[in-house]
């Protein structure tokens, strides 16, 4: 089962010149590997000598024969992707070479392999195989350990054909504990909730590199954190689901999952979306501005995203309640909610005085609280005293 005629890893399949040159230094390996996997259709030769034709003669002769050969290059690439084939200047490209001068970082390089099992699935069980080999009768403990990561990480970001499916799972079962189990377990999680679209994440590098399981910090609007145990195939519906049934909420309409890295929000909703696959792209992004993937400042924020006429009335939930009024009030502070009457603030104010600190009103307590109450830039026009007579 485990041999292939194949050259390792096949990577003479790949489509296109490699654009590591044309790329910056710090680019994400999967931005350059989708580049270089992809072809642009106005770079085949088709296209080239087409657009040469129409410059020597424009004639309308020629400009039909120009759309004739761009819809046949243009048709011709859509068959090389399906099969995967490489044509012209792209066998001179050398990954080997690429990987020496550019990708030095231990997760850098896996995002190479692992990016073309993510990105080529006729490519996946080639890669298995290669591993498997790899753990096969190797005499040194630090290969098989290494060997064995490899696997972990594989497993848990795409699956083999249904046809080896069952010979991975044997050779699983046959490895050294806790390997075995644990490579199981990502295996089927990942049948289950289907292949990546990142390559694994430094955090989940770190975990299996210290053979520990992850947890996720989820920020709540009102203020505390809780810290959720997964896995990479873990999705945002499955972090909401657990969350909700940890703090008791019951009402739980419109509640999704939110991932923040240098300023920008990104929404994973409640759906299938891999939430390690936000990280990694999080952890890109920061790899782009220079910044170390172990120091990507990314959050995830559970929050309300959809609020419904409703609200409270379907399910009488304290715990929603409390959640969406801090969201609110955080969000008029912030700016992300815009109150446009002085009413509707000062309102807003007298409520949450009301709720802190209840129906006897201290002026001294209220002109101390303004500042958490209305937002800065109204304060700062209209002055503490006058926002303290309309509270």
């Amino acid at each position: 089962v485990w041999a292939s005629g194949k050259s390792p890893m096949n990577l003479r399949m790949v489509t296109h010149r490699a654009m590591a040159a044309k790329v910056n230094a710090n680019a994400p390996v999967m931005a350059i590997l989708t580049a270089t996997l992809s072809r642009n259709v106005t770079n085949a030769s088709d296209y080239s000598q087409a657009i040469k034709l129409l410059k020597k003669e424009n004639t309308m002769k020629d400009k039909n024969k120009l759309l004739d050969l761009s819809l046949a290059s243009k048709n011709k690439l859509k068959k090389e992707l399906s099969r995967g084939k490489l044509e012209g200047n792209a066998l001179k490209s050398s990954y080997s070479q690429w990987l020496e001068n550019t990708r030095s970082n231990i997760l850098q390089k896996l995002h190479f392999i692992i990016g073309h099992g993510i990105l080529r699935p006729e490519l996946r069980d080639e890669i298995y195989c290669q591993v498997c080999k790899q753990l096969s009768g190797n005499p040194s403990t630090v290969s098989q350990a290494r060997g064995w990561a490899l696997m972990a990480l594989c497993v848990g970001c795409f699956a083999p054909s249904p046809r080896l499916v069952p010979y991975l799972r044997s050779f699983l079962d046959q490895g050294p504990s806790p390997y075995n189990q644990f490579c199981r377990t990502r295996l089927q999680r990942t049948l289950q909730n289907g292949t990546r679209t990142q390559p694994p994440s430094w955090h989940e590098l770190n975990a299996i590199r210290n053979q520990q399981s992850m947890t996720l910090a989820v920020n709540l609007c009102d203020g505390s954190t809780k810290y959720m145990e997964a896995d990479s195939a873990i999705t945002a519906q499955e972090i909401c689901s657990q969350l909700s049934d940890h703090i008791g909420l019951q009402d739980r309409f419109g509640f999704s999952l939110f991932i923040t890295v240098f300023g920008e929000t990104i929404r994973l909703e409640a759906g299938s979306q891999h939430v390690m696959d936000a990280i990694c792209r999080c952890e890109q992004d920061a790899a782009e501005r220079g910044v170390a993937e172990r120091d990507t400042p990314w959050q995830l924020v559970f929050r309300k995203e959809m609020f419904a006429p409703w609200q409270g009335l379907s399910v009488p939930d304290p715990v929603a309640s409390n959640l969406i009024y801090r969201q609110v009030v955080r969000g008029v502070k912030a700016g992300e909610y815009r109150l446009t009457q002085e009413a509707e603030i000062a309102m807003m104010a007298a409520q949450q005085y009301y709720v802190d600190h209840g129906i006897n009103l201290v002026p001294a307590s209220l002109r101390s609280d303004l500042p958490e109450y209305i937002p800065a830039r109204q304060l700062k026009q209209s002055g503490s005293t006058y926002w303290e007579s309309l509270v």
